[in-house]
């Protein structure tokens, strides 16, 4: 057996059977140990001088152990190594001290091997100047390159974080890509809004004139990144000196109309006010009663009672603003609106019922789509749905019956103030 270690103990039993074993003791048995010569040596030891583990791999410990007896240096006490790598390239400073194996009789030092290393070289001191290095050939030993892949790690933190004002409720994020990344988590004020593959994001639905404060996190099958450092935007003020729009009971742009199947629907948008208006029941006891619903959202069904008493359900909370008027008075009013909401609305049926309504006052913040429906219902209580706009063959008024407004999708002429269908 050659180039590794081997236990040995000693048992001793006396005349009553009592066994006793003494500790245990490690020798290391080596090719060439008594050699006193050459340099290169792969095999465990080079003379005085042996390496384990056989070879030394890059990255890994390896401990160095030498035997200075009969050697310049046998009643050195300490002994310093003086260490190096690739044929003393590159050298550890200072000389480490080694310590001695009663066991053994040998010094050892234990470090790890360069993981660019190729070869293991060193001499021994004793501090004070004078020197063993094998008769001017130092020791060498090969380094094994280290076949073992690298443990997988967490992506770093990802860097380049920007966060963008694009509207009164919206801020886009982008960062650059943190290698090994799977996915990203956005957070927002120190809460996690969304997860993502992609390096950029839009945070929708904000308040108006308010700050808001993000990190990103990377993730991958291992675990995350830490945080970046916080990146903070602030939603844009809406514009003040936008133009009135007039309550007259008369549409105000045919540019404002949006659709036209069963009834009709204008809707513009100047900062957060909405306009919307479609037909006046008029004043006179026309037959139906009419509505206009305004929504941020819609349910996942009709399962909500008609306004005012009137039959079949609709698929907006009813706790979401409308805008209703009467046919047997001047009656006309908003409902779940904030104050400062407008109306008006014509005696006769050829003319418009009209109104407008803040939506960040409605809604708490800018909402990312607005949803649209004008009605007309019998006007008696339990009255049915006579037409709508969307056209919605009743007696409900379900999701299909709803138009959809991305509100930041405005005319391409800001002049026109018109708002667009999805």
């Amino acid at each position: 057996m050659t180039n590794s270690y081997v236990d040995y103990y000693v048992t001793a039993t006396d005349a009553r059977g009592n066994t006793y074993k003494s500790p245990i003791q490690h020798v290391w048995v080596g090719a060439n140990l008594g050699g006193s010569s050459g340099s290169g040596g792969t095999n465990g030891c080079n003379g005085r001088v042996c390496v384990s583990h056989v070879p030394p791999a890059q990255g890994n410990n390896v401990t160095i152990s030498y035997d200075a007896a009969n050697g310049p240096i046998a009643s050195a006490n300490p002994v310093k190594i003086h260490l190096g790598w690739n044929n003393w390239a590159n050298v550890v400073s200072p000389d480490p001290t080694m310590t001695f194996n009663a066991a053994s009789n040998r010094w050892e030092y234990t470090t790890t091997a360069a993981v660019f290393a190729t070869q293991l070289d060193c001499v021994f001191n004793n501090g004070s100047g004078t020197w063993d290095n094998n008769s001017g050939q130092d020791w060498h030993f090969a380094v094994a390159s280290n076949t073992v892949p690298p443990v997988p790690q967490p992506p770093p933190t990802p860097s380049g974080l920007t966060a963008s004002p694009v509207s009164t409720n919206q801020i886009n994020l982008t960062w650059s890509a943190s290698t090994g990344a799977i996915g990203y988590i956005v957070n927002r004020a120190g809460s996690n809004i969304s997860s993502t593959a992609a390096t950029s994001f839009s945070d929708t639905g904000l308040a108006t004139a308010t700050a808001y404060c993000y990190t990103i996190v990377a993730t991958n099958s291992i675990g995350n990144s830490s945080a970046t450092a916080a990146t903070c935007a602030t939603t844009l003020a809406p514009s003040t000196n936008y133009p009135a729009f007039v309550m007259d009971g008369v549409a105000d742009s045919t540019n404002f109309l949006i659709a036209s199947s069963g009834m009709n629907i204008y809707a513009a948008l100047r900062g957060t006010r909405l306009y919307v208006a479609t037909w006046s029941p008029g004043n006179s006891g026309g037959a139906n009663d009419h509505f206009i619903f305004v929504s941020d959202q819609l349910l996942p069904g009709a399962s909500a009672n008609s306004p005012w008493a009137k039959s079949g359900k609709v698929a907006v909370a009813t706790s979401k603003p409308f805008l209703a008027a009467e046919s047997l008075s001047t009656y006309i009013s908003w409902f779940n609106a904030p104050a400062g909401s407008q109306t008006a609305k014509t005696a006769t049926s050829s003319g418009q019922m009209e109104g407008t309504i803040d939506l960040v006052a409605a809604f708490g913040a800018m909402p990312t789509n607005i949803y649209l429906c004008s009605a007309a219902y019998q006007t008696a209580d339990g009255g049915a749905l006579g037409s709508s706009c969307p056209t919605n063959s009743g007696p409900d008024i379900g999701t299909n019956g709803f138009s959809l407004h991305p509100t930041r999708r405005v005319a391409r002429s800001q002049r026109r103030w018109k708002i667009r269908p999805a």
